[in-house]
């Protein structure tokens, strides 16, 4: 079978809210491992992934280092936001269609992200993008900074998606849908040592059964 769907684990912000531990986002340690290095294998471990990316930019230089020698293409942007940088890494990336990974996300699962993108792949469109209830999040004793209504209830998002490039390399918007789902593995993001100490907290419980 030939996959189409590549994976880009995004690497290349500020991180500015975590720079209290002194250290480039993706190179923090959660239970002895790096977000980067987590992120990296759980993606590179998904059948319907064919290549792992991962963009890097001038705000994560060690990062780059670290990634040498790895069994991934990195990809360096200019770190000019968000949007420029995707759109700069889809001009690199060949396959038609792109899982959008943060690198701060140490819960994923592969289940969780065969799961989004089969439904992907079932609705054939351009893009379909992660959606929990606000509740998820608060739950595990995280804090919500952004939602927005969707078909009439509210809903937070990770910055998870998968997205046809052609269509991201055509405008800063891609219209799609939302896989909206309640697993508390899309629901870290860490971004701050309490969300570091929820991530580790949940993992070690998931290891430890």
């Amino acid at each position: 079978m030939v996959h189409d769907v590549a994976a880009l684990v995004t690497a290349g912000g500020q991180g500015s809210r975590i720079r209290e531990l002194g250290v480039e986002k993706p190179l923090v340690h959660v239970l002895g491992r790096r977000l980067v290095d987590r992120a990296v294998d759980i993606v590179g471990s998904a059948p319907s992934i064919s290549r792992t990316y991962v963009s890097v930019s001038r705000f994560t230089p060690n990062t780059e280092d670290h990634l040498q020698g790895q069994t991934v293409q990195v990809i360096h942007t200019k770190g000019e936001g968000y949007v420029p940088d995707l759109q700069e890494a889809m001009r690199v990336i060949r396959e038609r269609s792109v899982l959008i990974c943060p690198v701060d996300m140490p819960l994923l699962t592969v289940a969780g992200i065969e799961g989004l993108i089969h439904e992907y792949k079932r609705r054939g469109e351009p893009s379909l993008t992660v959606a929990l209830p606000p509740q998820v999040v608060i739950d595990l004793g995280l804090d919500v900074t952004y939602s927005e209504p969707i078909d009439g209830k509210e809903m937070t998002f990770c910055g998870v998606s998968v997205v046809e490039r052609e269509a991201m390399l055509r405008d800063h918007f891609v219209a799609g849908g939302y896989y909206v789902t309640e697993d508390p593995n899309f629901a870290v993001n860490v971004n701050s040592k309490r969300d570091l100490t929820v991530a580790e907290s949940i993992l070690k419980a998931r290891e430890n059964p």
